[in-house]
C-alpha cells in the first residue's frame, strides 16, 4: 500500500520543527527518548501508519497541540528536553 500525502505532511512538519532546533535526528531522537531508526522512519516517511497516541506524543514533544502540529504555517517547537543534554559536536581544529 503506498504511503499517504499525509504521512509525507507529517514528515515534513517534523523536519522543519526539528531542524528549527538545530538537531540532527539522532540528537533529537536521544533527546526525547525515541527510538533513532523509527525516528527516522518517520522524517523519511517510511512509516506512515502512526498510531494516534504517536502523533499526540510527538506534538506534545515540541510544545504543541495538535491543531498546532497541523496548523498550515510551521509552528514554532517548544521542544526542552527535560533530563537529557544533547552532546555538542565536535569541531575540527583549523590548521
Amino acid at each position: 500500500m503506498p504511503k499517504s500525502a499525509d504521512a509525507d505532511y507529517i514528515a515534513r512538519r517534523l523536519r522543519a520543527l526539528r531542524e528549527q532546533l538545530g538537531l540532527t535526528q539522532e540528537e533529537f531522537a536521544e533527546a526525547s527518548a525515541t527510538n533513532y531508526k523509527v525516528y527516522q522512519s518517520m522524517e523519511a516517511a517510511r512509516r506512515w501508519n502512526l498510531r494516534w497516541s504517536t502523533i499526540l506524543r510527538l506534538a506534545e514533544l515540541h510544545g504543541l497541540s495538535v491543531s498546532q502540529f497541523f496548523s498550515s504555517r510551521v509552528p514554532r517547537s517548544h521542544f526542552e528536553p527535560r533530563s537529557l543534554v544533547v552532546p555538542s559536536r565536535r569541531r575540527k581544529k583549523s590548521s
